[in-house]
């Protein structure tokens, strides 16, 4: 794996208000953002009927789908069932994503099955956001469960909405899991901290 260039990456909010408004979203909403292919292994289904819970809960809330892929029909067939057109937005592919993650309050990725460690997880967290993830591969790794985040079990739309309602309603507690996540970023995924990692493992090879 690369690695983050954390350089690509807002981590004050001094970018927030201007993105918001680039994407015509208002200062008050709570904005989650689901970064992927649209395709297999993410789960849909689970996010937005985790998605309808929130938004009945904090009629405010907005969900950004960023991505494209051959999943696009029956995502946008199962917002229109959970009638919440006028509240999830599928932005297809972009290329300003740390401009739409500088606008977001939390980063979730949910799937089913399988999983590396996905690097919008590294981006989302490289944008000081906490994350909300299936506990799947790597994932799991990257997230610090109750830390820099929540991991819920694949398809468990009660917990994945129960943790979106509990940053929704404690925006100290989501910065300071944003933060967290920034510094776990910092010191474990860096471009030059896997680099140098990636020598040394070279430099340990060639003794042997």
């Amino acid at each position: 794996h690369s690695g983050i260039d954390l350089t690509r990456f807002a981590t004050v909010d001094a970018r927030r208000p201007a993105a918001r408004r680039a994407l015509n979203l208002k200062e008050e909403s709570f904005v989650v953002t689901m970064v992927c292919r649209l395709h297999r292994p993410r789960d849909f289904g689970t996010l937005l009927a985790a998605f309808q819970r929130l938004h009945e809960a904090v009629p405010h809330s907005r969900l950004l789908i960023v991505g494209d892929g051959p999943l696009r029909g029956q995502v946008e067939e199962s917002v229109s069932s959970f009638a919440l057109q006028h509240d999830v937005r599928l932005l297809g592919l972009r290329r300003d994503v740390p401009d739409i993650l500088a606008a977001t309050d939390v980063f979730v990725l949910a799937s089913q099955g399988w999983e590396g460690l996905p690097l919008a997880v590294l981006e989302a967290m490289a944008s000081a956001l906490p994350v909300v993830a299936s506990d799947l591969g790597g994932t799991g790794e990257a997230i610090m469960d109750d830390q820099t985040g929540y991991l819920f079990a694949p398809g468990d739309v009660a917990a994945l909405a129960g943790h979106l309602i509990a940053l929704a309603g404690d925006i100290d507690l989501a910065q300071q899991m944003g933060q967290h996540g920034l510094q776990r970023v910092r010191e474990s995924f860096t471009v030059e901290r896997m680099t140098r990692q990636t020598a040394q493992l070279y430099e340990q090879l060639a003794k042997t």
